[in-house]
């Protein structure tokens, strides 16, 4: 009968703990998204009233703006000398993307209309991170174009008082 019931008190603790941990676990993970949540509706709400944010953003549709326009010289004021750094889903791993490469895209008759759409930007220091959506079309002379919408990310730097793409990062939205 004592193993009986030492076998049981076993179980039974086992048991409890299990319970205790994923009750734990549960209040944990409840209190932070109630937490994060009035910071996430403050972040969004001080993002429109952001003088740097909004810059950052503004930069974003120029440079698109610009693309779409073949502006080699509006497009090149937001590229730094050694150009930035891309991942893409049109290609394997990263590449480096300066501006005599953009320069051939414009001369070679690429049809270019692209925009970028729902950012969000956040300031740190002298380096912006922006996400949202390239939305538009790019094509080979000869092709259709396509309509595209693939998630977004950028960094930025500030250098000497305007801002310079660092880094894009593409990919299909889920």
């Amino acid at each position: 009968m004592f193993a009986t019931s030492r076998t049981h008190f076993r179980t039974s603790t086992v048991k409890d703990a299990v319970y205790l941990f994923r009750l734990g676990f549960a209040f944990v993970l409840l209190s932070f998204i109630c937490l994060s949540i009035p910071s996430t509706v403050y972040a969004q709400q001080a993002r429109a009233n952001d003088p740097l944010e909004q810059e950052v953003a503004q930069a974003v549709h120029a440079l698109y703006k610009a693309l779409s326009n073949k502006d080699a010289k509006t497009f090149a004021t937001y590229l730094p000398a050694e150009g930035f750094t891309e991942f893409n889903p049109d290609w394997r791993g990263v590449r480096r993307l300066n501006m005599s490469i953009f320069e051939g895209v414009f001369s070679s008759g690429a049809m270019i209309d692209l925009g970028a759409s729902d950012l969000q930007v956040q300031i740190a220091g002298e380096t912006a991170i922006v996400i949202g959506y390239r939305v538009g079309t790019i094509a080979a002379p000869s092709s259709v174009p396509v309509q595209s919408r693939l998630a977004l990310s950028m960094v930025w730097r500030k250098v000497s008082g305007n801002w310079k793409l660092q880094h894009v990062h593409l990919s299909p939205e889920i």
